[in-house]
């Protein structure tokens, strides 16, 4: 999809990705939800049940994760998703997501949920000079824009992020895990705000 060459390309792929079986489990996660969002790992050790080199112990996911998490907290955090519904184990005894994408939607106001988002800013700070550059991109735009714009920029971050949802759908097993944090915000105030 993101490489087709011509419109009806894309549209012919977008219409594959959107009848995908893996895109429409995509389900938000309700607000009341608070233990999922009470530290960062809890997703990423959801997104690492499935790979393919998982061998179902708490010890090879903590070995996995960085910054380091305790096989204690794994272990919490499995209880957690199996008790949210989000994972559970096969007849055969292994983890399974039950539902392979989740999001908290396009706008955040949930308390937990900012909160959330709070913590995630916290661990970039504490991983950016710990990852090398190759590893990671992190960057920043500063931008002078007329008063409309915010929505329309906000409608393509949307967009993008609808983007790579779509592209990751088709990753059923997945070898890494990445967290993406897209970040915007007015610096400065208007001229009605200084009123």
């Amino acid at each position: 999809y993101t490489q087709a060459a011509t419109h009806e390309e894309k549209d012919t792929y977008y219409q594959l990705l959107i009848r995908s079986k893996k895109f429409n489990q995509l389900k938000p996660i309700e607000k009341q939800q608070y233990e999922y969002y009470s530290a960062w790992y809890h997703p990423v050790i959801r997104e690492l049940i499935v790979s393919k080199d998982f061998d179902g112990t708490a010890e090879w996911i903590s070995k996995r994760l960085f910054p380091e998490v305790t096989e204690a907290q794994v272990e919490k955090s499995f209880e957690i998703l199996e008790k949210l519904g989000l994972v559970e184990k096969n007849s055969q005894g292994q983890w399974k997501q039950t539902s392979t994408l989740i999001s908290t939607g396009a706008e955040v106001s949930s308390l937990v949920i900012m909160n959330y988002h709070k913590n995630l800013l916290d661990l970039t700070k504490e991983v950016l000079e710990k990852v090398p550059a190759s590893q990671r991109d992190i960057s920043t735009m500063t931008l002078g824009v007329t008063k409309g714009r915010l929505s329309q920029i906000k409608k393509k971050v949307q967009e993008f992020r609808q983007e790579i949802l779509k592209l990751v759908a088709m990753d059923t097993e997945p070898e890494e895990v990445l967290q993406l944090n897209i970040q915007l915000f007015p610096v400065t105030c208007s001229q009605e705000d200084d009123k």
